[in-house]
């Protein structure tokens, strides 16, 4: 029994639990609520939070012990949030549930994700320690919403600005761009051997690519990425034509020259799919922001920005490859393990060119040096507690770090303080303003998954709704 959990108040939920994505209609949605306590023929109370928690439904835990422990009683109850008062569950919102013992105690929650812990432990007190958390402020459940889809949205990758194509044109002389791929590969080296490998990543784009990279004298690095399928289409479609390198829209080149600091260090191109140069680049399915660098730069260096009077760059840097967020074929020689060396390369290919942030993610995904498949990794920073890591893994590993680890500062989230020293910007960019994350595919995952409920319990969010 968890040491602050007095002797007969010992309960968990079941369902629902921290993360919980309910679809639907809020106001007819019915929620089936399960737990056990360690006390049988004892009242429950189900609870919601608007502007202080109301009892929603009651139920007692059964007199025969539960069959998969024997130690506790199970009890269930069924609610419908939202159905009298539409207002305590506003559609794409998020809403707090808890279950509360007789004699007061909050009953423990549950991870959204926490089967294969539950699997592992036999008893339902080992299942409280290892896979949920006590939250006095209630479990948190979100309904989805089409955030990403709405007319209302701020336009995507569009917080660096915007220039002319012919700027962009005269960025291109400034920094002596080749006119086409074919010269690019050329000019940096980049061959059949250097590191490649081919995947869908539907983190960020939605597209399948093809990366090639290859380091360069001095401890730079170039690389060329060739983007197939459509934003957001068919992942198979988008796999298999890059596999067989079958009708590249464009391909993303970029050359890091040190020192790090210096104007146009980093170097961005794009080619069209004749292969030519182009000063404009779609990143998404809308095309709000089409002007090279600047689209680049939202995610190349959050903190980065482009001189128009010198046509320089300044303060981008390279991305690390996570495997995690990539999609691999189950094609032979194009399956996840089949490339896992390959990511591995490309990896510590371009670790002089990134921030402090990623060398520190890439430094703990390889512990044992480049030649392994990369390790799950949770930053020091963000290891006190089992929510803290769940808060890391379901919103920043997987909606904001790709972006933001590009930093320097406390908006690198790199530790959970610097984090949480963000909040009030981050309850305002979120679900205010709405303008984080900045590009389509994190805004939608955001949205329409559990990324909302964690942070709403972590940073104590009273609401996050459209």
């Amino acid at each position: 029994m968890p040491e602050s959990t007095p002797l007969g108040t010992f309960g968990v939920v079941a369902q629902p639990r921290l993360g919980t994505v309910v679809e639907g209609p809020t106001t007819s949605a019915s929620i089936t609520f399960t737990g056990v306590h360690e006390l049988p023929g004892y009242a429950i109370e189900i609870q919601i939070f608007t502007d202080a928690w109301i009892t929603i439904a009651k139920t007692i835990t059964g007199e025969v012990p539960s069959s998969t422990d024997t130690g506790v009683y199970e009890w269930h109850a069924l609610a419908a949030p939202a159905q009298l008062n539409p207002s305590r569950w506003r559609q794409g919102g998020v809403l707090r549930v808890r279950a509360i013992g007789a004699t007061g105690e909050v009953l423990a929650a549950l991870f959204h994700d926490a089967d294969a812990c539950i699997d592992a432990h036999a008893t339902w007190i080992e299942r409280a320690e290892s896979c949920g958390v006590q939250l006095d402020t209630g479990i948190v459940v979100v309904s989805p919403a089409d955030i990403a889809g709405s007319a209302a949205r701020p336009r995507f990758l569009d917080r660096v600005g915007w220039i002319d194509p012919l700027e962009t044109a005269q960025y291109y002389q400034t920094i002596a761009a080749p006119l086409t791929i074919t010269e690019f590969r050329t000019k940096f080296g980049i061959t059949a051997e250097s590191a490649t490998s081919t995947y869908y990543n539907g983190a960020d784009l939605g597209i399948g690519r093809e990366m090639r990279c290859q380091a360069q004298p001095g401890g730079g690095v170039a690389c060329a990425v060739a983007n197939y399928g459509e934003f957001g289409g068919p992942q198979r479609e988008a796999l298999d034509a890059a596999i067989d390198l079958r009708g590249s829209f464009a391909t993303v080149a970029m050359v890091y020259q040190p020192p790090f600091e210096a104007p146009n260090s980093m170097q961005f191109m794009v080619y069209g799919a004749t292969g030519t140069l182009i000063n404009e680049a779609q990143l998404d399915s809308v095309g709000d922001n089409l002007a090279i660098p600047n689209n680049c730069l939202n995610c190349h260096g959050t903190a980065a920005r482009y001189d128009a009077t010198t046509n320089q760059v300044l303060g981008a840097s390279f991305l690390p490859f996570d495997q995690r967020t990539l999609t691999f074929s189950t094609r032979a020689g194009f399956t996840e393990r089949d490339q896992a060396p390959a990511i591995s390369r490309l990896n510590h290919e371009v670790a002089p060119a990134l921030s402090e942030a990623n060398r520190e993610l890439v430094a703990g995904w390889y512990p044992n040096g480049p030649a392994v498949t990369a390790e799950s990794f949770v930053p020091l920073g963000w290891t006190s507690s089992l929510l803290e890591r769940k808060v890391y893994e379901h919103v920043i590993a997987t909606n904001c770090r790709n972006c933001h680890a590009s930093r320097d500062d406390n908006l690198s989230f790199a530790t959970a303080a610097g984090f949480s020293a963000q909040r009030p910007l981050i309850e305002r960019s979120l679900c205010s303003v709405r303008d984080m994350p900045n590009a389509q595919v994190p805004l939608q995952h955001m949205w329409n998954g559990p990324a909302r409920a964690y942070l709403a319990a972590y940073l104590d969010i009273a609401a996050c709704s459209p």
